[in-house]
Parts: C-alpha cells; structure tokens; sequence
C-alpha cells in the first residue's frame, strides 16, 4: 500500500522548492522505497511512495528536504532530469497495442538525450502469471525508441524499458504504448517518468 509524506513549501523548503529536481534528487539517493509521485498544491507538498519508508530511508529523505536547493542545479542541463509524463489510460486489457501516454520530445538537436524511460506498472492477472510490455515509439517514422517485454510483477515497481535507441534530431512525437503478451488480467499503470 502506498505511502504519503506531506510536506509545507514554506515552512519545510522556505518556499525554494522544485518538485522535478526533488524527484531527481530522492530517485538519485539511496532510498530504496519507489517514489510514486510528487504533487505540489498551494503550500503543500505530498510526496508518495510504494509503502512507508523504514527509519533509515526516512532519515535520508529527511536530509533531503533540509538540504534541497535548485538554485545548485543547473535545470536546463542536468542529464538526469526526471520529466514526469500522464498518462491516457491507468489500466488495459489489451492483446494488441494500446496507447498509454504522448510525450512531445524537442528531437536531439534541441534538448538532452533521453537517457533512460521507467513506468511504475503492475500485473493484475485474473488467475496465474500475467506478462505484459511496452513500447516507445515516434509516431512520426514509426521507429521504435524503446521495447522491454516480459514484465510479470504483480505489486507496483518502477520497470526500466531497457536501450533507447533511434532518437529523432527534431521534434517529434513520441507515443508510448503496452499489452498483455500472455496471461488474463489487466496491466495497471501509475506513472511514466523519462530521464
């Protein structure tokens, strides 16, 4: 069952507070709870993940939140960027490919490479093993950026689509989409987070 921390913009970040560096920055640490998401609403902060942390992985977060300064990072260059992406549809039950999220990449010539595409899924099977994949495609050539199969996990987990290859110079349209490969059931979909 997942977990929520609240925090205060003001009185915990003193209103200096960047929640795409923050995902960065725990994502980067060595907590080993998986960060759901980030939400930032008026002067609160809530900051999810897969369960509650242990007392080693709250301290880390902790001195997270004490120590968090964007101004230290360079935003527009930093490699490791996490760009979080929604997405159209939180579950399939789908043979064939179903389209999950769009995601307007600015083409290589523009911006960073993407270095790395992780979705926070799960199998839900109605009996046995569900195996299910994904895909990252450009909509524009049809190429295939990224293709990971054989996800069989049944309790939520970030799941890496492996090499990203083909990335356009220009920008394109980048399309992302799944199925189930064996098994019945439905594929849950929490988030999409690109790097």
């Amino acid at each position: 069952m997942s977990f929520t921390y609240v925090k205060s913009l003001s009185s915990d970040f003193s209103n200096n507070f960047d929640q795409y560096i923050f995902r960065e920055e725990i994502q980067n640490s060595l907590i080993t709870g998986v960060l759901l998401e980030v939400i930032l609403s008026g002067d609160q902060i809530d900051v999810t993940f897969n369960a509650e942390l242990s007392v080693d992985d709250l301290n880390k977060f902790n001195n997270l939140v004490e120590n968090h300064d964007p101004s230290e990072i360079d935003k527009l260059t930093s490699s490791y960027k996490t760009i979080p992406v929604s997405t159209k549809i939180k579950s399939s039950k789908s043979n064939n490919w179903q389209l999950v999220s769009t995601y307007d990449y600015h083409g290589t010539s523009n911006v960073s490479e993407i270095k790395y595409i992780d979705i926070i899924s799960k199998a839900n099977p109605s009996s046995g093993t569900l195996s299910y994949d994904f895909r990252v495609i450009n909509l524009q050539t049809g190429q295939v950026i990224a293709n990971k199969t054989g996800f069989t996990n049944d309790t939520f987990q970030a799941n890496d689509l492996g090499a990203i290859t083909n990335l356009p110079e220009s920008r394109s349209m980048l399309e992302i989409h799944c199925k189930i490969a064996s098994g019945s059931g439905n594929i849950n979909i929490q988030n999409i987070n690109i790097y």
